[in-house]
């Protein structure tokens, strides 16, 4: 092994990966609701509607199922803006 040649690779490594996570920079300032709800206005809709399954299942794989349902649902729920 060769130290210069992994510090090479390893920072090259790093710049790419930098360069993926980091966007351009935008303006700074404070996020409002309106800017908030506006850049969010074209995202998945917010299931809040869809109530969860209140009602346990006697069979063990479908009350696995159910738990599941309601897992994920539970999580796609987003606060009101």
């Amino acid at each position: 092994m060769v130290a210069a040649e992994l510090r090479a690779q390893f920072n090259g490594l790093n710049d790419k990966i930098d360069s993926t996570l980091q966007g351009p920079q935008g303006n700074p300032g404070v996020v409002t609701n309106m800017t908030l709800a506006s850049a969010i206005a074209g995202t998945a809709r917010n299931p809040t509607g869809i109530p969860t399954l209140d009602t346990p299942f006697a069979d063990p794989d479908a009350e696995a199922l159910r738990q599941f349902c309601n897992t994920l649902l539970t999580a796609l729920f987003r606060a009101p803006v």
